[in-house]
């Protein structure tokens, strides 16, 4: 995140700033394409003068690794351990759904059975 200084909102009696600033987001897609999302935004009074950020710009675009890792200001190293991260997350999340499933099909082969059993004796 990246804070624009003397911008921004500054809180009533002076007490303190919310600076605009600009965020940036990297993510490779399923098709394997290298994105980065830029959101510029201003810090403004919101709901009782607590403050808050509305969003005044959002770039999406397609980069190569090179521009990712210097516009996102990220090392390789972080971009491995996030993608390593992700892919665990979603393994962990697949294999219980997978174990969901298996008990649902489970059920079902007994219900057939049951099913099966109570068509023969009619």
């Amino acid at each position: 995140m990246e804070y624009f200084p003397e911008t921004g909102f500054v809180f009533y009696g002076g007490t303190g700033r919310m600076k605009n600033g600009r965020l940036r987001i990297w993510g490779l897609t399923r098709a394997n394409e290298w994105l980065i999302v830029t959101v510029e935004f201003n810090s403004e009074p919101g709901y009782k003068d607590r403050g808050r950020e509305r969003a005044v710009k959002i770039d999406l675009g397609e980069v190569d690794l090179p521009t990712l890792l210097a516009e996102a200001q990220v090392s390789p190293r972080e971009v491995w351990q996030e993608l390593g991260a992700q892919i665990k997350r979603t393994y962990r999340a697949r294999e219980e759904l997978a174990a969901r499933l298996r008990a649902l099909a489970q059920m079902v082969e007994i219900e057939e059975l049951a099913l099966s059993v109570s068509q023969e004796t009619r």
